[in-house]
């Protein structure tokens, strides 16, 4: 055909735009070397391609890096804080005593007389008066309501007894220490009167 281009003997097309192989070779039978899907050589993508991933792996593996380290110093160390606690016990105590106290016996009169019981009714007569007690501190005489006076717990005493009248009451009133008192009265009558003395003169 006229403006074609004349394709030299033993070389023949492999595809549209690709270049022209020498017949023989390309291995045994004479074949064509594979080539890519489309059936054109191998493109230069390949070296690119390795070089981009090797970038990508190295940007991933210092990222790793990068935290690990960051993390193993960023760590903070654990703080103990320790906090003390004082109780102060306030111990109260409280003592308390009873004390029994029994009740302190009273005094006693053990014995009250009035000698003579009779006496002769004399203006100017007298009786003796004797006693005795138990838990007395003292004791305090009286005749008829009058104080003769005051004494010690036992002992005897000489008191008045005049006539008329012919009956006077004696009383004793003994003290003890807690100021407890005892009492104790006698009544004492005059008996008859002496004789009466006469004397009688005879003149011859």
């Amino acid at each position: 055909m006229t403006g074609e281009p004349t394709i030299p003997a033993g070389e023949r097309t492999v595809a549209a735009g690709a270049r022209t192989v020498p017949a023989g070779s390309g291995g045994a039978g004479g074949g064509v070397p594979p080539t890519g899907p489309s059936g054109a050589e191998p493109s230069d993508r390949g070296p690119i391609l390795l070089l981009t991933g090797s970038a990508l792996a190295g940007l991933v593996l210092g990222a790793v890096l990068a935290l690990a380290v960051g993390s193993g110093t960023a760590t903070p160390s654990p703080s103990t804080s320790t906090s003390a606690a004082s109780t102060t016990t306030s111990s109260s105590t409280t003592s308390s005593s009873t004390t029994s106290t029994s009740a302190v016996p009273g005094p006693l009169v053990t014995g009250f007389g009035v000698s003579p019981s009779s006496p002769t009714c004399l203006p100017n007569g007298a009786v003796l008066v004797t006693w005795s007690t138990q838990r007395a501190q003292s004791v305090t005489l009286t005749l008829d309501g009058a104080t003769l006076g005051t004494f010690s717990p036992n002992g005897s005493r000489s008191a008045p007894f005049a006539c008329p009248p012919h009956a006077h009451t004696f009383g004793i009133v003994a003290t003890g220490a807690n100021g407890q008192q005892a009492t104790r009265s006698v009544q004492v009558n005059a008996g008859a009167p002496p004789p009466s003395t006469s004397s009688t003169t005879t003149t011859t």
